[in-house]
């Protein structure tokens, strides 16, 4: 779905759509429980914490909710949705 908003929101300067197979492709998070446990070690155990990255995040997803209903309504946000979702459903 993140992708989907990027491509709207983000359109190419030459009008063309992005390639979205290659915008899918490895996009899945590992399901994999000794990730979850590296990240969480490397980062949250150490005591990290990005606080610019928290003033972006808060900015995003502010943004975000405000542009919501526009994105949802855009072609090119339904279009990539609905390719997607026939990837998903079809494994591709």
């Amino acid at each position: 779905m993140s992708t989907c908003v990027f491509v709207t929101k983000f359109r190419r300067r030459n009008g063309e759509p992005y390639d979205l197979d290659t915008l899918f492709q490895n996009t899945r998070p590992s399901t994999a429980p000794r990730c979850e446990v590296a990240a969480k070690a490397a980062l949250l155990g150490k005591g990290y914490r990005d606080t610019d990255d928290d003033a972006v995040y808060r900015e995003a997803l502010r943004r975000f909710f405000q542009d919501a209903e526009a994105v949802a309504a855009d072609p090119v946000y339904k279009a990539c949705i609905t390719q997607h979702s026939d990837m998903a459903l079809t494994g591709r």
